[in-house]
Order: C-alpha cells, then sequence, then structure tokens
C-alpha cells in the first residue's frame, strides 16, 4: 500500500496535496504512529503483569480502541481521496 500509494501522490501531487481528505490521511497516519510509540512505551513494557488476566488494562483497551478508530479514518480518507482527485 505505501509503494501504490507513493506512485499515486507522485503522478498527481498537486492535486493530492491540495486534497483535504489527504491532509487528513497524513495526519491520521502520523497519530497512527504516536499511538503505537506511546503504547510500546507505556502499556507494553507491564504487559507481563496483566497478560494472563481476562480483562486487559483501561490504558490498553483506549490504545486500541484508539488504533481502531484512526485506522478507520484512515481508511477513509484514502477511499475518498481518491473521488476528489479527477
Amino acid at each position: 500500500m505505501f509503494a501504490t500509494g507513493l506512485l499515486l501522490f507522485w503522478s498527481q501531487a498537486l492535486k493530492a496535496y491540495n486534497s483535504v481528505f489527504f491532509r487528513a490521511k497524513v495526519c491520521l497516519l502520523l497519530l497512527a504512529g504516536v499511538n503505537a510509540v506511546v503504547y510500546h512505551l507505556t502499556v507494553y513494557r507491564r504487559m507481563n503483569e496483566w497478560e494472563n488476566k481476562l480483562v486487559p488494562p483501561p490504558q490498553a483497551r483506549l490504545a486500541g480502541w484508539l488504533s481502531l478508530i484512526i485506522w478507520a479514518g484512515v481508511i477513509a480518507a484514502g477511499r475518498t481521496m481518491a473521488y476528489t482527485l479527477n
């Protein structure tokens, strides 16, 4: 997906850059990266304390929900971008 996205941006860079959906997608991708880094630097380090429990800690569940919401936004922005780059 990265290769095809890069090729699409390369072929229509000006149109993509001016698209609000492209900018939203890039911001959401950066936010997904920040979410993953924060999760791995904080919650994941204590995984051995909670890996055998039935319910993960609230911080882990929050990170999971944020990840799902952010990636759904990335997908929606990418699909909408396809209709605006005419």
